[in-house]
């Protein structure tokens, strides 16, 4: 998913935040062997790990509030005619 720059555009327009893709895509790997590591001592703590993480690409939200809603409002009719009973 981290890969894909138009969904995390997308992402970033309609929550309203900026999000930040890491320069390490394989973030769940990663995280797992990490993990072992702090759980076996190889580790200190977790803040040794925040030390090493890098920004590749922030996305900033890039439509005004009105445009946003419009499209969220869309979005809820389409779900909303697939879950019509």
């Amino acid at each position: 998913m981290s890969v894909n720059a138009w969904l995390l555009q997308f992402m970033a327009t309609l929550i309203g935040i900026t999000v930040q893709r890491p320069s390490n895509f394989e973030t769940t790997t990663l995280g797992a062997a990490r993990l072992a590591a702090l759980g076996c001592s190889a580790i200190c703590s977790l803040n040794d790990v925040q030390l090493e993480w890098q920004m590749d690409r922030q996305f900033m939200p890039d439509q005004s509030c009105g445009e946003i809603e419009v499209g969220y409002q869309g979005w809820l009719k389409i779900i909303r005619s697939f879950t019509a009973e």
